[in-house]
This record gives structure tokens, sequence and C-alpha cells, in this order.
């Protein structure tokens, strides 16, 4: 819950394909125009490849079907509109004789396209069967009677070298961008909860701090600390008290907004930090992750409470010292007798 969200990604995700589709029909429609021998697929299917581009664009922008059937659907189709195009010169003959037309350009799309809408496995796989499907073009030509014209033989075996390098090449990137984002996750989350670590926690808080200054809007951080979990680990072992933090950490996650982010500051202590956020929602956020915590036992009959502290951001307010208030007001709700919300906000 820390980085950018499902929700946000799903966003720019959709930002990205609704740029990508009417390119894409855009790209039909001029390659029908500008061609000088119009066959009898691009009569056919470049105009229909094109609105249905435009329509998915369309459902899309209203939102009237998912971002998921939306990927899908593109996939499928541009698949399938290079496929039986590849096909159809195969048997006519022209891949033979005259070479690839424009379109096969775009073939290799297909392969990013798969990875960015799809599982890794699930691309992998689609990719693969991509590349075999428009291998057996060849023989299908040749079953047909159909021999290579010696001009035209580099640029096809190109066209499959090049689509076999690209298959390598995103497929290996595609890996490497998984490890990479597990090696990132590892040094950024805390191994115990999976929540985000400390570290990360500064690195957002500073950026927020930023935004927060530069666009005015209010921002608050919440640091809590569960009530005498000394005793939880004495008396249950610490293997029930990892438990316990674990089950903390789903709690708490669960009771958050879409935009605050939930941190394992260190041991027993977390900080959540609330973008647009004043010092009375703060208090509101407080109170429910206090109920969160409160209404049911963690383990068996084991039941934990916390002590939360809240501030606001300030003009001029560094990581540490917005923190420090919050942990400071913290305190002073142990001081209270714990299981408490304390505010502070300026000065202080």
């Amino acid at each position: 819950m820390f980085g950018l969200s499902t929700h946000t990604l799903e966003n720019h995700r959709r930002r990205i394909i609704l740029i990508m589709m009417p390119v894409g029909a855009l790209a039909c429609l001029l390659g029908r125009e500008l061609s000088h021998q119009l066959n009898l697929f691009d009569l056919v299917f470049e105009p229909l490849l094109a609105a249905l581009l435009g329509l998915l664009t369309l459902l899309m922008g209203f939102r009237w079907v998912s971002l998921r059937f939306v990927e899908a659907g593109l996939v499928c189709i541009v698949a399938l509109y290079q496929l039986l195009g590849l096909a159809y010169f195969s048997v006519k003959g022209d891949l033979f004789q005259v070479g690839l037309s424009a379109t096969a350009m775009w073939f290799p799309v297909l392969y990013a396209l798969a990875y960015l809408v799809m599982s890794p496995g699930g691309a992998a796989a689609f990719s693969l069967g991509y590349f075999i499907l428009a291998l057996l073009a060849l023989p299908l030509g040749w079953a047909f009677g159909h021999r290579f014209n010696g001009s035209v033989v580099n640029s096809v075996v190109q066209f499959y070298l090049v689509n076999l390098v690209y298959l390598a090449l995103i497929g290996f990137y595609a890996r490497y961008q998984r490890e990479h984002d597990r090696l990132k996750r590892l040094a950024h989350s805390d191994p115990l909860t999976g929540l985000a670590n400390r570290r990360r926690a500064e690195e957002l808080i500073a950026l927020e701090l930023i935004r927060s200054t530069r666009y005015g809007q209010p921002f608050s951080v919440l640091v809590l600390d569960l009530d005498h979990f000394k005793q939880v680990n004495d008396r249950y072992g610490h293997a029930v008290g990892d438990q316990v933090l674990r089950e903390v950490g789903f709690r708490l996650s669960k009771a958050l907004r879409e935009s605050d982010v939930l941190a394992r500051w260190g041991g027993e202590e977390f900080l959540v930090f609330a973008p647009n956020t004043d010092l009375q929602q703060a208090q509101a956020l407080a109170e429910r992750l206090s109920q969160a915590l409160s209404s049911k036992a963690l383990w068996n009959d084991l039941t934990v409470s916390a002590s939360i502290g809240v501030a606001t951001a300030q003009p001029g307010d560094t990581v540490e010292e917005l923190v420090s208030r919050a942990d400071r007001a913290m305190y002073e709700a142990k001081a209270q007798g714990r299981n408490r919300i304390a505010l502070q906000s300026v000065g202080g």
C-alpha cells in the first residue's frame, strides 16, 4: 500500500491505451489512403480494424467497459488482424513474390503490448504462440504452390529473425523488470508485515511535504504504538508477537483510505501519512484505526490497543520535525493512560 496505488497504475495504463488506440486507428486509415495499390485484405480489414479501435476508445473513454476487457480485446483484435493479413498474403502469393506489406512493421508491437496487459506467464505464452502462428504462414503458402522470388527472400527471413529477436529481448526485459521490482520491494518493504519500511516512508513523506507546500494542501502524520506489546511477547512468545504485528498491519490497512500510506516505523510502532488531511480529519482517521484494532481479538482472545499521536504539516517542516511532533503526541497519549489519541499541530 505504498508507492503508486493500484488505482493510480490503472489510470496510467488507461491513459496509455487511450492514446495508443486512436493512433493505431489513424495509422490504418492513413495506410489505406496513402497506399497506391490497395488489395482486398486492406480494403476490407483496415477500415474494420480502425472502426474496432475507435469503438474500444469510445467504450473506454466513457468507462462503459472495464480496462481488462479493453486490454484483452485490443490484443486479440490486433493479433488476429496481423495473422489474417500474413495468411492472406501467403495464400495469395504476395509474401513470396512481392514481400511483406507495410503493416508487418507493426507485428512486434504485439509482444510489448502482451507484456503490458497480461501476466508474465500469459504474455510469454501468447507471444510464443503468436510467433509460431506467423511462422506457419510459410508452409501455408507452399501448400498453395507458391515459391520464393529470390529478391524477397532476404526481407522475409529478416522479418522472422527480427521478430524472434524482439520476442527474446522483450521477454528478457520483462524478466529483468520483474527482478528489479522484486528487489525494490525488498528494499522498501518490511519483511514481516509487507508494509512500507521506515526508509520508504521517509522518502514518501519528503515528497508529500514538497507537494503539500507547492499546492497548499493539508497533510497529516499519525504515529501508532501498540500498548504493552512487550507483555505479548513475554507471555505468548515472539512467534505469536510476529503474527499479531502482521494482523495489526492488515487491520490498519483495511481501515485506511486509498490515498493513505501505512508503514512499519520500527518494533511495534506504525506510521500513517495522510495526504489532503487536516487535523480534524486526521483525528477521525485515528479514531477509525483505533476502533479497527479493538473491534475483535487479533489472536485467540488476545486484543491490543494503540496510543496514537497526530501532527499536521507546517510551512518549512522537514520529515524529522513533522514525525517528531507526531511522536511526541503519541508519548503524550501514553502518559494520559494509553489507548488514547493526542493531537499536536502548530508549535509543540
